[in-house]
């Protein structure tokens, strides 16, 4: 899921976690692989938020949960699988 300007604020005030810029060469990869995200990288790889229909709150509210995409191949964090 591509999350907004506030949803990227909150990951970032909650987590300290960073999205990949819009302008990374390597985001259109990311796009065409994986479709439209707000894509993360930390040192475990990387990560996309997915709604989590199964955790809807008790008021109907969704839920989102973090998904790993790929880990890190190497100790110095080239290449992911």
């Amino acid at each position: 899921m591509k999350l907004s300007d506030a949803q990227i604020e909150q990951v970032e005030d909650q987590s300290g976690a960073m999205p990949i810029p819009d302008d990374n060469p390597g985001l259109a990869g990311l796009n065409k692989t994986f479709g439209d995200h707000t894509f993360y990288v930390d040192p475990e790889g990387l990560h996309v938020f997915e709604w989590d229909q199964a955790q809807a709150g008790e008021d109907g509210a969704s839920t989102v949960k973090l998904v790993q995409l790929a880990e890190w191949t190497d100790d110095n964090r080239t290449h992911l699988k």
